[in-house]
């Protein structure tokens, strides 16, 4: 690495090295963040068509956007023509590593592979095909869960060689398809067959072929024309079920194989027995959901015999209608603030009464940011009245969140508090059957289906208050002549109307600004593909419409070469970061305080009073804070 530079970063130790790529763990200033720095050994130098190869590659990768693909931060090329790649740095080594010390556990194993699984389908939807599955790509965080790493890395190498030269073989052989080993056209089987290769090395502790005194061409000749050894045969502890499903996922022509990866790890999973967990926890469910309906059944026939009393005796039935009010009791349509989701003494000890827990499913957590400090005050305020609650972080996995919702609902949970997670369909189903079986259902957004409580900390009062900011800074800042680009949480109609709130503000006390890019915006993991998109417009200003981003949009403005006292950000003030980058200008010129404790509080008193038997609006909107005037100086 001697004489060359990679602007912003600081070259640490060298932690790997492939047939194509060195790699380095890195430092990425100006914000002091670890970084994998993947380089390439291809030669680009002034090979203006390779060097477009490779950026048109990358742009493919940098937009993948799954919560177990380790995210693509940056490329680029040197200037003595060397390709590379910066990426997030994952602290819990890789799959291989853990494989060192033999077969996983079972528990390790669904965990693992259900998470690589959505990832590589989401990839394959996305029309990406991964080309080198393996023990080392599969890289592992602090917590045990699993991320796909170097996704279309063996593809970058490929439309960037020299193909003059005889083609060299793409991927490793251990876990290579047979239609890869004889360089034809491939498709997503080609990775189906990769992952059963290290899903058989996960339960046997060895892949299905092994290199012999013949070396490569030996091990070629076993994926082309062999079927791999019954996997009992290598570890005895496991079924002879498994055989017929390796037979399929190693089958030599790809038609014969699984549809999707999803239904690969799912069949492995039914052979080991681990389905049968799954569908006790289905029965349990519906064990618990017989007695509800039972009861339902009995109260409408009291009912029913109640209204003909009354009908026939001529007496007004609205009371009694009244007093069976089925809970959760929402006030559907209606918008209050914080004070109307606070339950009263006998609410709570109403609920204290109840068995069963507060399940809280949780999209992810982040150390020291603004879901932590929601998380922690909930957890607070639960103990605070009593009551038992329960964290289920899903780290944004629609299966495993979905898994969870009904592992919560089985376990005996009697209200839920959600995180809304739009790819989680299953969940939202149950979710539904749960408020139909009474049991409360409070999210932390106003992304849900339709009978829920929704705490509501954006709003439009917020878009109308960032916007009039905005216009506050670019009437100072830019003589009123600001070009703005405007990001925004999601495409629901509540986030459209939010943004449009924001724009109308904006325009209304800047009429001279010019709008010259409008994207939605979810993770942080797509930041780098719109900051890329920005870099083709001339703007001065960003609206933020997400709190999220704001100082992570800072970050990716620096490494991009904008300078702070140039272009500024308007954004939700939601943690301490971008607190700290508003005092000292860092990009981030103005914006609105969210208070990120009050939703954790708000959400908790608004289950809390529902299990009680209160009723509650259907919208609870928390306050848009706008930072005092000296804040904004």
């Amino acid at each position: 690495m001697d004489g060359i530079r990679f602007a912003d970063f600081e070259i640490g130790e060298k932690i790997g090295q492939g047939g194509f790529a060195e790699v380095y763990r890195a430092c990425q200033h100006p914000y002091m963040r670890d970084v994998v720095l993947k380089v390439l050994r291809l030669d680009l130098d002034r090979d203006d068509r390779a060097i477009a190869r490779f950026e048109r590659e990358a742009k493919v990768i940098a937009r993948l956007e799954h919560p177990h693909i380790v995210p693509l931060y940056h490329y680029d090329v040197t200037d003595d023509g060397r390709a590379y790649l910066v990426l997030r740095y994952m602290r819990g080594g890789t799959l291989g590593d853990l494989l060192k010390s033999g077969p996983l556990t079972n528990l390790q194993f669904e965990r693992i592979f259900k998470q690589v699984a959505s990832a590589l389908d989401y990839a394959h939807s996305q029309g990406v095909i991964h080309r080198d599955i393996k023990p080392s790509n599969i890289l592992l965080d602090e917590d045990g869960n699993a991320y796909l790493a170097d996704f279309g890395l063996a593809r970058l190498i490929e439309v960037s060689i020299d193909h003059s030269l005889q083609a060299p073989i793409i991927g490793t052989p251990l876990y290579a398809s047979p239609e890869q080993l004889q360089d034809f056209k491939l498709d997503h089987r080609t990775d189906l067959y990769s992952l059963g290769v290290v899903l058989y090395h996960a339960l046997t502790g060895r892949p299905p072929f092994l290199p012999s005194e013949n070396g490569m061409l030996a091990l070629i000749y076993h994926h082309l024309h062999d079927l791999p050894p019954p996997p009992c045969s290598i570890n005895p502890h496991l079924p002879e079920s498994m055989n017929p499903v390796f037979g399929q996922a190693l089958a030599k022509s790809p038609d014969d194989r699984q549809a999707n990866a999803r239904q690969l790890v799912s069949d492995v999973l039914g052979a080991l027995g681990l389905q049968r967990l799954t569908q006790e926890l289905h029965r349990a469910r519906q064990r618990r959901r017989r007695p509800v309906a039972l009861l339902l059944a009995v109260v409408t026939g009291i009912v029913g015999a109640l209204l003909a009393f009354m009908l026939v005796a001529n007496q007004p039935v609205q009371p009694a209608v009244a007093a069976m009010r089925a809970t959760p009791g929402l006030l559907m349509g209606e918008v209050g603030d914080s004070r109307a989701a606070q339950p009263t003494s006998g609410e709570i000890a109403q609920a204290q009464a109840r068995s069963g827990f507060i399940a809280y499913l949780a999209c992810a957590s982040d150390s020291g940011g603004y879901l932590e400090v929601i998380n922690t005050e909930m957890l607070a305020r639960a103990r605070e009245y009593g009551l038992p609650i329960r964290l289920y972080n899903s780290d944004r996995d629609p299966i495993l969140y979905n898994a969870q919702v009904e592992a919560a609902w089985s376990e005996g949970a009697q209200a839920f508090i959600v995180c809304h997670l739009s790819s989680a369909t299953q969940a939202q189903a149950t979710l539904e059957e749960a408020f139909q079986a009474g049991i409360p259902v409070v999210y932390l957004s106003s992304s849900t289906f339709e009978h829920s409580v929704q705490i509501e900390p954006v709003s439009v009062d917020t878009g109308q208050a960032l916007g009039e900011i905005g216009a506050e800074i670019a009437n100072r800042e830019f003589a009123g002549r600001a070009r703005v680009a405007l990001l925004y949480y999601g495409s629901t109609p509540t986030a459209l109307a939010i943004r449009a709130a924001m724009q109308a503000a904006l325009l209304e006390a800047a009429p001279n600004v010019e709008i010259v890019a409008d994207y939605s915006i979810v993770w942080e993991n797509e930041l780098p593909a719109i900051v890329e998109a920005l870099q083709t417009v001339e703007f001065d200003l960003v609206l933020v419409l997400n709190q999220r981003l704001a100082a992570p949009l800072a970050d990716q403005l620096a490494a991009a070469g904008y300078a702070p006292d140039e272009t500024a950000i308007v954004g939700l003030i939601a943690d301490e970061r971008t607190r700290g980058y508003l005092d000292d200008d860092f990009f981030v010129h103005g914006g609105t305080q969210i208070d990120i404790p009050m939703i954790g509080q708000a959400a908790v008193d608004a289950v809390v009073k529902l299990m009680g038997g209160g009723v509650v609006p259907q919208t609870i909107r928390l306050p848009a804070l706008r930072l005092p005037e000296s804040d904004l100086d």
